[in-house]
């Protein structure tokens, strides 16, 4: 069984900036599967492109929506203008105006990342929610406006990205020490889940193929995952995992919710 965070880049982001509009576009989406479809209704990223450019979710086009997606990637991840221009096959003027009309869109993003790059440029380091320091030598950098340029677009990524690596390493403790009860509840010779390992922002275990045993991990997983792993670290942006199971890593499916299946069914 797996458990992949959903968007976690992104929904640190909007907890990170207390942007009220990205806040509550994630409250709306429950999981989210890697094309973006959200569980629990809805498209993220056509849901991003409907605020930035101003109309009706079901009246933007493919376009659009990858505009968005590449756009709110690009400030998550840190990429310059001349990237998100390059990958969007768009010239740097049209790029840096998608850029602009997305972060006025969700107007706590702009005062977040200017608020992150100044305390980098006072300290020479930015901290992650827990405090890891990332230290970054060229962010007064005067002589170099490249490398001054690119420091500060990994002051905002880092502070975004180390703090899912906190969330991530948070539940990692919590599902293994829930892990360690369950065992000891065993009668001997029989198995319990174990944690084989972490890929990025997924969890990867083993489990007696039992239903019981699978909707029991399940029931863990979500738990400490989306509930008690935030609230540790005082997040209060939805977090949301999708689960996969299968008898081996590359036949894993996506794990169907009951409602789910009553809405497929209708």
């Amino acid at each position: 069984m797996a458990a992949d965070y959903s968007q976690i880049e992104m929904r640190v982001l909007a907890d990170a900036c207390r942007d009220p509009g990205l806040r509550n576009l994630f409250a709306t989406l429950g999981g989210t599967n890697d094309a973006g479809a959200g569980t629990g209704g809805g498209d993220v990223y056509r849901k991003l492109a409907a605020q930035v450019f101003g109309k009706e979710e079901q009246s933007v086009s493919d376009e659009e929506r990858n505009r968005a997606k590449v756009v709110c990637l690009g400030i998550t991840y840190g990429m310059g203008t001349p990237q998100v221009a390059k990958k969007l096959e768009i010239t740097e003027s049209q790029a840096q105006g998608l850029v602009r009309s997305f972060l006025k869109a969700f107007p706590g993003i702009e005062p977040f990342m200017a608020a992150t790059r100044r305390f980098a440029r006072e300290n020479g380091y930015v901290c992650t929610l827990t405090g890891r320091r990332r230290h970054l030598p060229e962010i007064n950098n005067s002589r170099n406006a490249a490398a001054k340029a690119q420091a500060e677009r990994q002051a905002v990524n880092s502070v975004v990205q180390g703090t899912a690596a906190d969330i991530m390493k948070t539940a990692m403790v919590l599902v293994a020490r829930r892990l360690d009860a369950w065992r000891s509840r065993l009668d001997e010779g029989l198995d319990c889940p174990r944690l084989i390992m972490q890929i990025h922002d997924e969890l990867v275990l083993e489990c007696p193929a039992c239903e019981e045993d699978l909707e029991k991990l399940k029931g863990l997983l979500a738990d400490c995952m989306e509930v008690e792993a935030p609230a540790v670290l005082g997040i209060k942006c939805p977090l949301t995992v999708n689960m996969l199971v299968g008898m081996s890593w590359g036949s894993m499916r996506r794990v169907v919710s009951h409602d789910e299946d009553d809405d497929d069914s209708e």
